[in-house]
């Protein structure tokens, strides 16, 4: 059985701050490059996360909430939509490739029956 680990290195860009200390881009890279250093690495099917597009977001949240996550996106540092829940500027963007990668690994393993997939996202909650 062939796993594909499906990520993006723009997920690095999404820094919470010190306040967050296990939602941080080292601990996606501790996870990649382990399993990278291991004999699963060569086991693994390294796949890019594709963004996901408004039609596909819009599936599971209303359009107005999307809109509303997008106009709160920072130009610098750190903003709140609620008090557990942050945004930089690349939350969103972050986001939408933890989607899009899940929608493909949700396709890719339903098409491959001999296939799992494994989603390393952000290591960190993003709002959508």
């Amino acid at each position: 059985m062939t796993t594909a680990f499906i990520t993006h290195g723009d997920y690095l860009k999404h820094v919470m701050g010190p306040d967050h200390p296990p939602e941080c881009p080292e601990r996606l890279g501790a996870i990649t490059q382990y399993l990278a250093s291991t004999e699963l690495g060569d086991r693994i099917k390294w796949l890019a996360a594709q963004s996901a597009s408004d039609k596909v977001l819009e599936k599971v949240h209303p359009v107005e909430y999307i809109r509303w996550l997008d106009s709160l996106q920072p130009e610098t540092g750190l903003v709140y939509a609620d008090p557990d829940t942050a945004l930089n500027p690349h939350t969103m963007h972050a986001a939408r490739l933890a989607a899009g990668g899940g929608n493909h690994g949700n396709g890719h393993g339903a098409r491959q029956q001999d296939h799992q997939c494994l989603l390393c996202r952000t290591a960190a909650r993003a709002p959508c």
